[in-house]
């Protein structure tokens, strides 16, 4: 059995429709299961072709004293933080 958690979709990233540079998503009512502010991975089972959600850690966006924040609209969000945004805190620690 499998209970449904959240819904995400795709965009096309070129005119033929070919490729894929974008995941929109949104949380499903009452679901506990995902974290808030958490980075997820979506990654592939090479033996199935599943598709795995895996937990990395709390998102940079949880860190109180940065100059950005959840309540800013996501296109001034990515311009201030752009490819920090999907980095987790351990991680941003580790690149120092």
């Amino acid at each position: 059995m499998f209970t449904p958690l959240a819904r995400l979709v795709t965009r096309t990233a070129n005119d033929e429709g070919t490729k894929t540079d974008l995941i929109i998503g949104s949380v499903l009512p009452d679901q506990t299961v995902l974290k808030p502010n958490t980075v997820y991975e979506v990654r592939e089972c090479f033996l199935s072709g599943d598709i795995i959600l895996k937990e990395i850690g709390e998102s940079v966006m949880n860190q109180n004293n940065r100059s950005w924040h959840w309540s800013f609209e996501i296109s001034h969000i990515l311009s201030r933080v752009g490819k920090y945004l999907f980095w987790s805190q351990d991680e941003l620690n580790k690149k120092g």
